[in-house]
């Protein structure tokens, strides 16, 4: 019975990870000159043993799912192209740990990779794995974004026109005018007063230029600058970190991004009233504040003006305009 070739150890500077331009392909090298070739992959020279296609990728089964049932097209989305790059980076990881084997299949002698190599390696696929997982939800909630309906317009006041008292009838002829008793003495008519009836701004119906936006983003940049301590829900600091500056809605275990904070506070609002606790988080990739809470029913029961109040920094609407 033949002997089996004793296995080798495989170092990673033998191994490189390479972008093919004219194909749009990431592909693995192998690099060294132990290896005798006795297959290869069509198209590629001897040593590349793995090619993956950006533009081949297919989107993750949920986003498909997510926007077949809203009737959106993904491509639309600008930041589609890098869930496509984070599939193929999660790919190309794996084909890191596997390289023993897929370099089994196109050449001698086989090979092993040392076990502290290995587990580095599982362990950058495990990253890259969570990079495309959170690439993902950030993109399922972008599409759920512009589905919704728009912000509505700030309401106007609404002036009201007064009634008008009601005028005498003419006759044809003079009637004579009534006895009135000593006591009581004719008055004037009254002019007519013009009434303006207010509309309260509802927070669920905003719109980017509305005062209440505005003061909330003002409200902002004052806790920041002031660095006042912020409550994070947990775990939301340390993924914070990993994640790019923009708007946050954090609830459970979600963590989803928002274009504009009008189209934050609205969604907030509208999960608080299916029942969650919703914090709406504006990071700048160093301080993170938290300018509102949504609890039970989309009720507000945290402003930061409230905050920044009982620090004894008052934020005025004349400040804000």
């Amino acid at each position: 019975m033949p002997r089996q070739p004793r296995q080798r150890i495989l170092y990673r500077s033998e191994i490189r990870q390479k972008t093919d331009r004219p194909t749009n392909s990431v592909i693995l090298q192998y690099v060294g000159r132990r290896m005798q070739w006795h297959d290869r992959i069509y198209g590629y020279d001897d040593g590349t043993f793995f090619v993956c296609n950006i533009d081949e990728i297919g989107y993750p089964p949920s986003l498909i799912e997510l926007a077949n049932e809203l009737g959106f097209d993904i491509d639309q989305l600008p930041d589609a192209r890098r869930v496509r790059e984070a599939a193929a980076d999660a790919l190309a990881s794996e084909g890191f740990v596997d390289a023993p084997e897929l370099l089994g299949d196109l050449a001698t002698p086989p090979l092993k990779w040392h076990k502290a190599d290995e587990r580095e390696l599982e362990r950058k696929h495990m990253i890259a794995v969570s990079r495309l997982t959170e690439l993902t939800r950030i993109t399922a909630a972008e599409m759920r974004r512009r589905c919704l309906p728009v912000c509505a317009p700030e309401p106007e006041p609404v002036a009201v026109e007064p009634l008008l008292p009601t005028a005498g009838i003419e006759y044809l002829s003079p009637a004579p005018e009534p006895v009135l008793p000593l006591a009581v003495a004719e008055s004037p008519p009254a002019p007519p007063v013009e009434v303006v009836e207010t509309v309260e701004v509802d927070e669920g119906a905003l719109s980017a230029s509305s005062s209440v936006v505005k003061r909330v983003r003002f409200s902002i940049n004052a806790a920041r600058e002031a660095e006042l301590p912020q409550r994070l829900p947990s775990g939301a600091r340390r993924r914070l970190k990993r994640m790019p500056p923009g708007i946050y809605l954090a609830y459970g275990e979600a963590l989803d991004i928002r274009a504009e904070l009008c189209a934050a506070m609205t969604d907030g609002r509208a999960l608080g009233r299916k029942g969650r606790e919703v914090v709406l988080i504006d990071w700048d990739g160093e301080w993170p504040v938290v300018p509102r809470r949504y609890g039970q029913g989309g009720r507000t029961i945290y402003k930061v003006e409230d905050a920044l109040r009982r620090h004894g920094i008052e934020v005025k609407l004349e400040e804000v305009a």
